[in-house]
């Protein structure tokens, strides 16, 4: 019972602790308004926050009953702020966007027999 509880428990303080480090993003962001090219890295930082989300939540998500897309909904929620330059570039959100559904049907290619 109580090792049933752990990754939930983990899973919960993480994303407490997203959200809490979220709060911050004016300040962290605000080091990259110094370079001249500003905007480009706000975006690759949020690109590589994307990626160690995605491979922090997949990790998280084992042993709690929720599917990691699930959690990665709430964690996505949580860092909001960090992810603004991404949201409000359309050419690298589409890029994502293609990306992932790219990954997607990989996935389920290697997976169809």
């Amino acid at each position: 019972m109580r090792t049933a509880f752990l990754p939930s428990l983990r899973l919960l303080l993480s994303l407490i602790a997203v959200l809490l480090v979220s709060r911050l993003s004016p300040a962290i962001l605000g080091l990259f308004e110094h370079s001249s090219e500003a905007e480009l890295l706000m975006t690759f930082f949020s690109i590589a926050l994307i990626f160690s989300l995605s491979f922090g939540i997949f990790y998280l998500s084992r042993g709690t009953p929720l599917p990691s897309f699930v959690i990665a909904i709430f964690f996505g929620m949580a860092a909001q702020p960090f992810l603004a330059p991404v949201i409000h570039n359309q050419a690298v959100l589409g890029a994502l966007v293609g990306f992932g559904a790219t990954l997607i049907l990989f996935g389920g290619g290697l997976e169809t027999p």
